[in-house]
Order: C-alpha cells, then sequence, then structure tokens
C-alpha cells in the first residue's frame, strides 16, 4: 500500500499497482465500486488505473490519475465531484478542467486539487469560503484560489483549505472559528491568508 485516507466512516487505499481500494460506509456510493452499501472488506474501484494521489470527504472520494486527470464518487449535494447532474455517483467521474492533477484533498462537502504548474483548484460547498475564490456560493465546476502563486501541497478540513505555496509558505483559507487560518479572527476568510509564522 503506498498511501491511505479515511474522513469520517470510510477508509480507501493507494496500492502499489495503482489501484485504488475502499471499505467502510458506502451508502453515498464512496466506495466507488457501483453500489451504495457498507462493506468491511475492501472493494477494488474499477476503471481506475495509474492512480497518483486519494481523497476522502465526508461522503465523497476523489483520485488523481496519471493519464486520465481526476475523478470523484459518492454524495454530491453540494456539488462536490465537480458536476450538478446527480445527488451521487457509485463510480467513478471525471472532473472537468482538473486535466493534469499532481494532488487532491476533499473536506466535508468541498474538494481541492493541484494542477501541474502549482495552480490550485476547489469546488463544492462554499458556505464559509473553502473554496477561495472571494465568494461564498457552492460551486459545481472548479475555480482557482485567489491570491495564491503555485502550491505543492494542498489539505482540506471540514469547511477550510491550507496549501503550501511557493518558498514553502503556508496559506489557508474557509472556517475560522476555532482559529484553523491561524489569523486570530473567529469568522472566515473567503481568500488564501498567509500563515505569519510559518512564512
Amino acid at each position: 500500500v503506498r498511501a491511505l485516507s479515511a474522513h469520517w466512516q470510510h477508509v480507501c487505499a493507494l496500492r502499489d499497482d495503482e489501484t485504488v481500494w475502499c471499505w467502510g460506509a458506502g451508502g453515498q456510493g464512496q466506495l466507488g465500486d457501483g453500489m451504495a452499501r457498507d462493506t468491511p472488506l475492501p472493494v477494488r474501484v474499477p476503471g481506475l488505473d495509474a492512480v497518483t494521489d486519494l481523497a476522502t470527504g465526508l461522503q465523497h472520494t476523489c483520485a488523481a490519475t496519471r493519464a486520465e486527470g481526476l475523478y470523484c464518487w459518492g454524495a454530491n449535494t453540494s456539488s462536490q465531484l465537480g458536476r450538478e447532474a446527480s445527488p451521487m455517483e457509485a463510480r467513478p467521474v471525471r472532473v472537468p478542467i482538473v486535466t493534469n492533477p499532481v494532488a487532491v484533498a476533499a473536506g466535508s462537502a468541498h474538494t481541492c486539487a493541484i494542477r501541474q504548474g502549482g495552480a490550485t483548484l476547489c469546488w463544492g460547498a462554499n458556505g464559509a469560503g473553502q473554496l477561495g475564490d472571494g465568494s461564498t456560493r457552492t460551486l459545481p465546476i472548479p475555480v482557482r484560489v485567489d491570491g495564491l502563486g503555485a502550491a505543492t501541497d494542498v489539505v482540506a478540513g471540514g469547511a477550510f483549505t491550507c496549501a503550501r505555496g511557493g518558498g514553502d509558505g503556508v496559506f489557508c483559507w474557509g472556517d475560522d472559528r476555532y482559529g484553523q487560518l491561524a489569523i486570530a479572527r473567529t469568522t472566515s476568510r473567503p481568500r488564501a491568508a498567509p500563515v505569519a509564522s510559518l512564512a
């Protein structure tokens, strides 16, 4: 196993043969095997090869591939799969625009990815500004994070996101009720802000 990801009640693993296997809660199709049911044993996500990174959200999962772009599956109530078509997808569906992903992160109901070259794009739920585009509108199509240069890593919490940018600086945006953006606020910030002590 090359990588593991878990969020609420499901787990996914990336094996050395670059396939993805998932288990646990699957009522929203987040296991990706075409079924909407829980399973205690790992099941392979069909149709995915050359996977390089994966991320699990509350009830959705995404995988970056080397040749075919980014795929997501599971709950889609906030367009976290990068489409508006249906409330859930039990098999992987391709995310538009993110054709060359190098990293992916999933929050409760939003998703972010880094493309080759460092551009960070996010989509899905945005009530706390966790997509970083300056708005709080739910967005079904990936949009670039405002005020963030080339990034190398991205992580997502429930309703906030952080990325490591050029020069190893760390930037965060979204919900800050518990100080998770490190900007000494108790509200939210819809645009990327640097974490001063880590610059």
